[in-house]
């Protein structure tokens, strides 16, 4: 038996004995095709919700015609061999149609359920956030001085040995993440947009692209800047009281302070120069991705290259493509995401096909900027519950009809927006984006669970 069905087995027994216990007032809520199996375990009244059609999000993908499709009314069984979803389409589809109240998480992919699993849905749930976990907005205006202060530290060590960057300011930082799906994640007109702006005048600026993939280890080339890096700061540290000692000696001992800094400073010198030497004794430009990949082509490195985004010294557009999930413990940036995030100015989700979408509400939360888009469920909800001059913390880029170039182009105007913003301004719209994010929580989305159990138990009586 395999892992997914020893699951679906003991999620049943579990029903059962609970459906024991109440007597006939349990609804079983499940979520997604996995969950599917169970529903033929047990006589409850069921909701189930899919979040995003495995058939759907596969097609998406490719270059076939999602959207016109379902404006259609059909997508046909037989796609679902073609591309390599069949069993989870036809246990999804099972699962719509054996619940009681079928739901999913947003008014587009209800009516892509519709016509990839030919049923409506009942109702839709939006997918709820529990905003208030997060630390205050206070609180995380200090975390991000000590984070982005790691962060730059990471920065000063990946591109330093190769150029002088300039850290001393602001600068901004922003990140895409997600799985690795690149047309529906949007990383096509991400890129592409980077590479627009790349082109333009304007204050450099650094990008992350958290998106994992398969890794064979960290760059040799980057571990070593780092240590380094890390040698040189142990250095400084060390030397920092051996200053401080001489020159109070030197003031309270009524010594020229000058020629004994001058004295210690000659006596040191061969260490640092030579420290100074080995971090600077680098190639022309840092590598565009932190991590050895365990194959040879990657789309998200191709594209990068193409639009001319390559880390040299003249480039307005600093890349790190960070291809593993982020942990305190690794051996680089040392950030978990929320730290990453807290540290960042803003996160970017061009979505082409996104259910819902956590992201931008995650990123809010965390007391950042976001740009999400009109064809994700969460940027259709902000169109649906919110006015365009109060949403200025989280901005919902249109792709809906339109071409990615002219995508792209938009995109790369948003941008530059968030890199021309003054200290202040980022400010204030982080204080509208978590209130934006605050429409997401389960004390006010909640409810709609509550109206999907009780039709379920009306619908068996």
């Amino acid at each position: 038996m395999s892992s997914t069905n020893r699951s679906n087995y003991a999620v049943g027994k579990v029903i059962s004995a609970l459906e024991d216990e109440l007597e006939g007032q349990s609804v079983v809520q499940l979520h997604e095709w996995l969950s599917g199996p169970a529903l033929m375990n047990f006589d409850s009244p069921s909701v189930f919700t899919t979040h995003a059609t495995a058939l759907g999000r596969a097609l998406s993908n490719s270059d076939y015609d999602l959207q016109e499709a379902v404006e259609d009314g059909e997508v046909e069984d037989s796609l679902a061999e073609d591309y390599g979803v069949k069993a989870k389409h036809h246990v999804e589809k099972m699962a719509a149609h054996e619940s009681t109240v079928f739901t999913t998480v947003s008014e587009t992919t209800a009516a892509e359920a519709e016509a990839v699993l030919d049923r409506k849905p009942d109702k839709v749930l939006p997918n709820g956030f529990n905003v208030e976990e997060f630390p205050s907005l206070e609180e995380l205006s200090y975390q991000h001085t000590q984070k982005k202060k790691k962060m730059k530290e990471f920065l000063r060590a990946y591109f330093e040995p190769y150029y002088d960057i300039n850290l001393e300011d602001d600068p901004r930082v922003m990140f895409i993440s997600g799985r690795y799906e690149f047309h529906n994640k949007g990383l096509d007109v991400f890129i592409d947009a980077l590479g627009e702006m790349n082109e333009q005048e304007g204050d450099d600026f650094f990008v992350f692209i958290f998106v994992p993939s398969d890794v064979e280890g960290e760059k040799p080339e980057v571990l070593e800047n780092m240590s380094l890096y890390q040698e040189l700061e142990t250095y400084v540290d060390e030397l920092h009281p051996k200053i401080q000692n001489t020159l109070l000696n030197s003031l309270t001992s009524n010594d020229d302070p000058g020629q004994k800094l001058k004295d210690l400073v000659d006596e040191t010198s061969g260490t640092v120069n030579s420290l100074q030497r080995k971090f600077h004794s680098k190639g022309e430009a840092p590598p565009t991705s932190a991590y050895d990949l365990s194959y040879a082509q990657d789309e998200i490195l191709d594209r990068l290259y193409e639009n001319g985004l390559e880390n040299r010294e003249e480039d307005r557009v600093k890349v790190v493509f960070y291809p593993t999930y982020l942990s305190r413990g690794d051996k680089l940036l040392s950030m978990d995401y929320n730290d990453a995030i807290v540290a960042s100015s803003a996160g970017i989700f061009p979505s082409y096909y996104e259910p819902w979408g956590y992201t931008p509400v995650e990123t809010a939360a965390n007391g950042a900027l976001s740009i999400t888009t009109d064809m994700a469920g969460f940027g259709q909800f902000l169109y649906e519950n919110t006015e365009e001059d109060n949403r200025k913390g989280i901005r919902i880029l249109d792709r809906k009809d339109v071409p990615d170039d002219e995508a792209a182009f938009k995109l790369a105007e948003m941008l530059e927006d968030i890199v021309s913003y003054s200290k202040t301004e980022i400010t204030e719209r982080k204080h509208n984006a978590r209130k934006l994010a605050q429409l997401t929580s389960w004390e006010k989305l909640g409810e709609n669970y509550r109206e999907a159990h009780e039709k379920a138990v009306e619908e068996v009586e």
